[in-house]
């Protein structure tokens, strides 16, 4: 019974409906209401267009700082790359120094050997 009654109301409001929302005041209501809501979108577009323009100054400066980073990790970079290859000619002479040392002791160790191995055998002989 209930359904019967709700759809008997529909009907009813369906009939009258069309003659109130048809009438010259309904439609003035209408008009200030679609005005109201042009307004608004007016005010968002423009708060979107706000926001817009603040965000691509942000985004631009974002970029900017972002791009200065990259410059100094690109400088860091080449200043760790000399300081190797300063390090490597260092090293590279050190090992030369130490070698050219190691050689000449090595001369004079063996040196020193065969004089005392050739006086040793001297002494025997004599």
């Amino acid at each position: 019974m209930l359904g019967i009654g709700w759809f008997l109301g529909g009907l009813l409001v369906g009939a009258k409906g069309k003659d109130i929302f048809g009438s010259k005041e309904a439609k003035k209501v209408y008009s200030k209401v679609i005005s109201y809501g042009l307004d608004a979108k007016d005010c968002v577009m423009e708060t979107a267009d706000t926001l817009r323009e603040n965000w691509d100054d942000v985004y631009a400066d974002a970029k900017d700082m972002k791009d200065e980073r990259d410059k100094e990790k690109d400088a860091e970079k080449e200043e760790i790359i000399e300081d190797t290859s300063d390090k490597t000619e260092k090293e590279e002479a050190a090992e030369k120094k130490t070698a050219a040392k190691r050689s000449t002791a090595k001369k004079s160790a063996t040196a020193s050997k065969s004089t005392t191995r050739g006086a040793g055998r001297a002494k025997k002989n004599s």
